[in-house]
């Protein structure tokens, strides 16, 4: 058993179970105090149970913000299909809670792989997996509801080695799948290629120059016979082959295009939908709410982010400067937003800034001296006859890596102290976490279960949603403002069921106050006394009989 444990890659298995049964834990427990809302978990659970019973990938949170009619509109994630069918055996809240988890550990096997191509060093390939597997932002990420993002990892980190290591055929695949993912994915495909073949480009546009200034007339032979030369004297290993490179840029532009178009007018037309509303079909910066204009508000904060994430990786990416070229995109992208939530842990945005930076921390390691082995020093005069008592002293690197690692996991949710720091602070939702479950969860899940049929009307609690979301009928009430958009639902067209939690009740819209104050409308169904939100209401329209009650 301990020359099991002996080898790296039994080791890196055992980081990762560990990784999947925390995660996992820790979800199951945020989502049993009623942290998961409407956005984002419950517009998953709808859109993936809406799925597989007539509507494709309905969800009522967007469409009574934005009037889509459909998820594909807000992500053409084609992903879901397959997430639907896998939802559509095993319908609960864990499922998904899960699945998000384990991809989310999994990624750390092919980041061990390519980090082994890399650096050539199992040691450093194993400190890569782990501190993927330990950085603050990517438990932070998965604890928030469950986002496509969490895919990005797993399916980067393989495309990235089965590129370097020439296996094309499987690359494109990788790509393919991770652009059908998410749509941001082909963007960081393209850098990611930028970096790759950064010193063909360089070797390029050299050539390119010299042909423009008159000084050679045949492009391609001057073009590869330095690249030849700087193969030869610098990396007598087989490179990517950089017309394949060139296939693949064109290969995930064509899907981002094809992507974009899909989400436009006709798409609704496709799906039989009404109303048909959808975004325009428009690529610039601005539809995409990117503009340099955002790039002074919230700059010291963004900054301060980026700090931090080096400074989680203890700067070990810079030592390898060239790999600032594959975080180019998102560090843009954060700048050039008004949306601070991409700039904080606990948001889902963590996990893209994990794919170029974790990578980058491989490149970085492959520069340095990575040993946990103890180091002995010269014998001093004393002790020079006695070779058993020379001083040792630990690698220096290995104990930044030991040092970054615990400073990871005390910044995470699991420090239960972060949860209740003013680090956190309210708009973090992957630390909204607390180890001490209040009672009332099962007792709300049986006041749900009341609801008859299941296909009622119903309006939630943003904060209740996801116990009604497998219901394509099911609205929540919106967290920012009293008014219920596109709803079907007015002063004389009642929801059959309404689901109210006291700490959402400031929520509630005005008509449905008025109605709940007349007591003719709607009977009191169920109350659930105690629980993590307060006291949990259940009304029935036209009830009248006595309510049960849950202490």
């Amino acid at each position: 058993m301990a020359a099991w444990f002996l080898k790296k890659k039994h080791l890196l298995y055992v980081l990762v179970s560990i990784y999947v049964a925390v995660a996992f834990s820790l979800s199951v427990l945020r989502f049993m105090e009623f942290y998961d809302r409407n956005w984002d978990f419950g517009i998953f659970q709808q859109a993936l149970w809406s799925t597989t019973h007539g509507r494709i990938m309905w969800e009522s949170g967007d469409y009574a913000t934005f009037g889509v009619s459909s998820f594909f509109q807000i992500h053409p994630s084609f992903m879901m299909f397959p997430l639907a069918g896998l939802y559509a055996l095993a319908p609960w809240p864990w499922t998904i809670l899960l699945l998000q988890a384990m991809v989310t550990g999994l990624a750390a096997l092919p980041l061990y792989y390519l980090a082994k191509k890399v650096t050539g060093s199992e040691t450093k390939s194993l400190i890569a997996a782990g501190v993927f597997l330990a950085w603050a932002p990517v438990l932070s990420s998965n604890l928030y509801d469950f986002h496509l993002e969490s895919f990005m990892p797993l399916e980067l980190f393989t495309f990235f080695y089965l590129w370097i290591s020439r296996r094309y055929l499987l690359g494109f695949t990788a790509a393919a799948v991770s652009c059908l993912t998410l749509e941001i994915a082909p963007v960081l495909i393209v850098f990611f290629l930028l970096f790759i073949y950064s010193d063909d480009v360089l070797i390029l546009s050299r050539s390119v120059w010299s042909w423009l200034t008159g000084r050679t007339k045949q492009l391609l032979r001057v073009f590869l016979q330095q690249r030849s030369s700087r193969m030869n004297a610098d990396r007598p290993e087989k490179s990517p082959d950089i017309l394949w490179g060139a296939v693949m840029v064109i290969f995930v532009a064509v899907i981002y295009l094809i992507l974009r178009l899909l989400q436009g007018p006709f798409l609704s037309l496709i799906l039989g939908f009404q109303p048909a509303m959808s975004p325009a079909v428009d690529l610039s910066p601005g539809a995409l709410n990117l503009s340099i204009t955002y790039f002074p508000g919230g700059f010291f904060t963004k900054a301060g982010y980026w700090l931090l994430l080096y400074a989680l990786l203890a700067f070990i990416p810079l030592k390898y400067p060239r790999t600032l070229i594959m975080v180019l995109p998102w560090l843009a992208w954060t700048f050039l937003t008004p949306y601070l939530n991409t700039v904080q842990l606990g948001y889902s945005y963590g996990y893209i800034a994990a794919v170029p930076m974790l990578i980058g921390f491989c490149y970085g390691l492959s520069k340095l001296d990575v040993s946990f082995e103890w180091v002995k020093e010269a014998p001093t005069s004393m002790t020079s006859g006695n070779p058993s008592s020379r001083r040792r002293r630990p690698s220096p690197l290995s104990i930044v890596i030991l040092v970054i690692l615990a400073a990871n996991i005390l910044i995470s949710p699991v420090d239960p102290l972060v949860q209740t720091s003013e680090f956190t602070g309210a708009g973090m939702p992957g630390y909204w976490l607390s180890y001490d479950l209040e009672p009332g969860y099962s007792q709300v899940v049986s006041a749900a279960g009341l609801i008859e049929p299941s296909s009622s009307y119903v309006l939630a609690s943003d904060d209740l949603f996801v116990l009604v979301a497998n219901n394509a009928n099911a609205y929540s009430t919106s967290t920012d403002s009293q008014s219920l958009g596109n709803t079907p639902f007015s002063s004389t067209n009642l929801p059959a069921y309404l689901f109210f939690s006291e700490k959402d009740s400031t929520h509630v819209p005005v008509f449905i106050l008025n109605v709940l104050a007349n007591t003719s409308d709607y009977g009191v169904r169920a109350v659930v006394e105690t629980t993590p939100v307060g006291t949990v209401t259940l009304y029935q329209l036209g009830y009248t009989g006595m309510p049960t009650t849950y202490a």
